[in-house]
C-alpha cells in the first residue's frame, strides 16, 4: 500500500498484529512504564512469547515498538541485545519480559 500524500511504501499491520498490539497496550500500567534505555545505557531486552497456536505472527521488530510505544523503553534502538523465545499454551497464550543493563 502507498502513502496518498508521500507517494511511499506503508506498513500495514495484519489483524493479528493490531489485536496483539491493542491487548499489549491496555496491559501496560504505569507501574510498567519505565523509560529504560538511553545514551550509554544500552538494555538487552528477554521476552518468552507464549504463543496460542505454532503459527506465531508477532516479530520481534513489534514486540520492540510496542515497548517503546508504552513507554517501557526510551526508544527502542537501545535495545542493544535480544533474546526472544517462543513456546504455545493454548489457554493462556502471553508474554514474560525481563531487562538487563548492558555494561560497557
Amino acid at each position: 500500500m502507498t502513502n496518498r500524500n508521500t507517494g511511499k511504501p506503508m506498513f500495514i499491520k495484519s489483524d493479528k498484529a493490531q489485536d496483539y498490539e491493542d491487548n499489549f497496550l491496555k496491559q501496560i500500567t504505569g507501574l510498567h512504564r519505565l523509560g529504560l534505555g538511553g545514551e550509554g545505557d544500552p538494555i538487552l531486552v528477554w521476552a518468552r512469547i507464549w504463543y496460542r497456536s505454532n503459527q506465531p505472527d508477532v516479530s520481534s521488530e513489534l514486540i520492540l515498538d510496542l515497548l517503546q510505544k508504552a513507554d517501557v523503553l526510551t526508544n527502542d534502538r537501545w535495545a542493544k541485545g535480544q533474546m526472544l523465545f517462543g513456546a504455545v499454551d493454548v489457554e493462556n497464550p502471553r508474554t514474560e519480559f525481563r531487562f538487563y543493563r548492558l555494561r560497557e
